[in-house]
């Protein structure tokens, strides 16, 4: 099953340029395009992705949009050649939700920045040797994100977190990447949720945090390509 385009989509509080290296190193596969979560309604986030390309697409999510693209994959199984989720979620984590209403309080009442350095503190794996151009980065993309749109990705998130049930129903050959590092989600929580999908593989990347697009970009890039070329994504 060939894809026409590959869909990344960013997760919370990150911006395009969070796969700038992806989309850059993809695109002799099949044209790019980066999709964002700016309205709390997974319904709203399933549609405008299925019209933002025409045909079938790979789709690649991250995080928090996570939830989108298993939302996605249920219930549009014939527009998706293959998915990969990096840094999944699918169940309730009630410490995570109370984060994130916390956030959403403290955006409201004027801590943006406060809020995004929440956010991006546990997210960031240490002891780059670039870390200082990798943290650069991430800031910058998270400042592509405005205020609106990060009160309506966490109220996504909170209001989407359970997505178990939808899992069994996925049947496009999906890859998860869990980051070693990660300090958000454990090994245990990816292995739990990737367990549900069937035929689905999980491969561990060493040496990044939460944030893999950007503290190891070639290692998710090829293990991205890998995916996607064994069944002929960009074939014409």
């Amino acid at each position: 099953m060939a894809a026409k385009s590959v869909v990344l989509v960013p997760g919370l509080s990150y911006g395009p340029s969070l796969f700038e290296f992806q989309t850059q190193h993809l695109t002799d596969l099949a044209p790019c395009r980066v999709v964002q979560v700016t309205d709390h309604r997974i319904d709203t986030f399933v549609d405008a992705t299925l019209s933002a390309v025409d045909g079938q697409f790979a789709l690649i999510a991250h995080s928090g949009a996570t939830l989108g693209a298993i939302a996605l994959a249920a219930r549009a199984p014939d527009r998706l050649s293959h998915l990969i989720l990096q840094g999944a979620m699918a169940k309730p984590l009630p410490p995570i939700a109370d984060f994130l209403r916390g956030v959403i309080s403290d955006i409201q009442g004027g801590k943006l920045d406060e809020s995004r350095t929440a956010i991006r503190t546990p997210a960031l794996g240490t002891g780059h040797p670039n870390q200082a151009e990798i943290e650069r980065q991430v800031i910058s993309s998270q400042h592509q994100v405005e205020a609106e749109d990060l009160v309506a990705q966490c109220q996504f998130i909170v209001d989407n977190m359970d997505q178990m049930s939808n899992l069994p129903k996925i049947s496009t050959p999906t890859l998860f990447l869990h980051a070693r590092n990660d300090g958000y989600f454990d090994l245990d929580l990816t292995s739990e949720i990737a367990g549900a999908v069937p035929g689905s593989q999980l491969v561990v990347v060493e040496d990044t945090g939460h944030l893999m697009a950007l503290e190891q970009p070639a290692a998710l890039t090829a293990l991205v390509r890998l995916w996607l070329a064994a069944d002929g994504v960009g074939t014409r």
